[in-house]
């Protein structure tokens, strides 16, 4: 995979490699409207008719995807802090759960290794920051199995919502169960899992 010469980021490169793949390169419709690489019209063009946003979703290039990634996930996100491979499942978080609510995971996270922490969704740097580097520093599978853990019960909690209490989403005009993807979001977390397994056994 060739990032744009913008960016020289191996960490990314790695984390980009793990989510294409699993996103998928194709024009689809799910829970977050006409999406591509991972990028839904819900985050990328809200505002725009159903009709227009299949257009500008439809005309991402992988440039233009790996460019808004980085700019609007990991730059903003401060994911050059992490180390790999916690980069490559924050950065899952953050695209899932957004940048508050993957802080609030990881601060949970931070909290269970023993570092108290207000779970407050702020990647600060008088709290959170040193913690997460103190624990980087210390075992950094310890602090996967904890994160993996806290991002597994956010999912959970999620689907749960979505499925059973929310139950579906309207696409052109039709109803569209959320149970159907269900088992597409099931996989996504075990190989993710899986992948970041396998690294930190290689290393």
């Amino acid at each position: 995979m060739t990032l744009p010469i913008e960016i020289k980021d191996d960490n990314f490169k790695a984390a980009l490699e793990w989510l294409i793949p699993v996103e998928g390169e194709s024009l689809c419709h799910d829970s977050g409207g006409w999406t591509k690489y991972g990028i839904s019209q819900r985050a990328y063009c809200p505002n725009e008719t159903e009709a227009k946003a299949k257009e500008i979703i439809n005309a991402l290039t992988f440039n233009k995807a790996a460019l808004w990634y980085f700019e609007n996930y990991w730059t903003k996100g401060q994911l050059e802090i992490f180390k790999h491979p916690l980069s490559l499942l924050h950065f899952d978080c953050v695209v899932n759960a957004g940048k508050a609510g993957a802080v609030k995971l990881l601060q949970k996270a931070l909290n269970d290794c023993g570092h108290p922490l207000t779970v407050d969704g702020v990647l600060g740097k008088r709290e959170t920051i040193p913690a997460l580097l103190r624990v980087q520093h210390e075992s950094i599978p310890v602090l996967f199995k904890y994160c993996i853990s806290q991002y597994q019960h956010h999912r959970l909690n999620l689907w749960f919502y979505l499925v059973y209490e929310k139950q579906y989403t309207v696409v052109n005009g039709k109803k569209v169960l959320y149970s159907q993807y269900l088992k597409g979001w099931m996989k996504r977390h075990y190989w993710l899992h899986q992948h970041i397994s396998k690294i930190l056994s290689e290393n």
